[in-house]
């Protein structure tokens, strides 16, 4: 077999079994195809303990759908050798070990998961947790592979957990293995380095929506509320009535549309005198470095760039980041951020959100 139909054989079965679960690698190519080994001496264990990539097997696997302009910029990059598909997957060959972090890293960006297999190494005694107590032993020849995304780069040291079937102390099979990756919520030490932008969020009365005056000025949002509300459900001779009205457009039970241009308050309570109802108000948004001063009721939201001071045991890839808050700070203030990532070990590898704690 070629060395490219080898890499495609153990491509496919690496999505199948990760994405089924039923299995996960361990050892070579060949431990795949493995009878199941049984003795009566046999029991399973589970181990946590680190281990350092060393390298990643010069592939990457994809679900097969993802956009023909993704796989346009593959096809760009001189890292690719070629993209093959089977079987309901995109088999992307690369020039070396070294190519699948970066190829991994651009496929994230373009929202693209993507699989590989590393080789990781592990220089010391692991300790199983069985039925029967703990067992000490060594891998194999100090390596395992484990399929995986490349979330870090090679040399890396990471956390695997293991389950494995040993027989007198000693690993005769791997059932599944894994990369731990933790979702993990930090306090941090930050400050404020700049006003991004100001967003002022009014509530305009119903009568008042269409008299807001020239915003032209400003970067504006409107949502303009055109409906009534019925605090009881009217009768058919009460809908009727009220659609008699040329500034009706519809009208059920609970509720009326009226015409845009329309804010007649007097005709309006005259319309509705024998109904109960309530005029929800519209929503202005209006994001401006210089205060509007709209005379109604305001929320003022602030976006922040601020800078990362200390993040503690944890290691952020980004030292940047913009936060939203209704709270005015100076230039240069410190405050505490939560932020909401993965981890694998005490490094971020990915920052899901990025607040002010609650």
């Amino acid at each position: 077999m070629k060395k490219n139909d080898i890499l495609k054989v153990v491509a496919i079965l690496v999505v199948v079994g990760f994405i089924t679960e039923t299995f996960w690698f361990g050892g070579g190519l060949t431990s795949l195809f493995k009878s199941p080994i049984k003795s009566s001496g046999n029991i399973t264990g589970v181990a946590i303990f680190n281990g350092t990539i060393r390298t990643y097997d010069p592939f990457l696997v994809v679900q097969n759908n993802i956009p023909q302009t993704v796989l346009d910029k593959l096809n760009s990059r001189k890292e690719v050798r070629g993209i093959q598909q089977d079987s309901g997957v995109i088999i992307i060959s690369l020039d070396s070990r070294d190519s699948v972090y970066p190829i991994a890293v651009f496929l994230r960006e373009q929202n693209v998961t993507a699989y590989s297999r590393a080789n990781v190494v592990v220089d010391q005694q692991v300790v199983f947790e069985t039925l029967t107590g703990k067992v000490e032993s060594y891998l194999p020849n100090g390596v395992i592979q484990v399929t995986c995304e490349p979330f870090v780069e090679a040399d890396n040291t990471v956390p695997i957990q293991l389950e494995a079937v040993l027989e007198n102390g000693q690993i005769i099979a791997y059932n599944q293995a894994k990369i731990l990756i933790n979702s993990i919520t930090l306090t941090v030490d930050a400050k404020i380095v700049s006003l991004n932008q100001t967003t002022y969020t009014y509530s305009i009365p119903w009568g008042e929506r269409n008299s807001l005056g020239n915003l032209s000025n400003y970067i504006v949002n409107y949502k303009k509320v055109d409906s009534i509300l019925f605090t009881e459900p009217l009768s058919v001779n009460q809908i009727v009535l009220v659609k008699l009205n040329s500034f009706i457009l519809y009208i059920d039970p609970n509720s009326a549309q009226v015409e845009s241009s329309f804010d007649n308050m007097s005709q309006l309570d005259s319309a509705l005198q024998t109904s109960k109802y309530t005029l929800p108000p519209s929503t202005l948004t209006i994001t401006s470095g210089v205060d509007p001063n709209l005379p109604y009721n305001r929320t003022i939201f602030y976006r922040y760039n601020v800078d990362l001071v200390d993040s503690g045991s944890y290691t952020i890839p980004s030292s940047s980041f913009a936060i939203d808050s209704i709270n005015s700070y100076q230039i240069e203030d410190q405050i505490k951020l939560s932020v909401e990532a993965l981890a694998l070990g005490n490094q971020v590898i990915e920052i899901k959100r990025v607040s002010l704690p609650s």
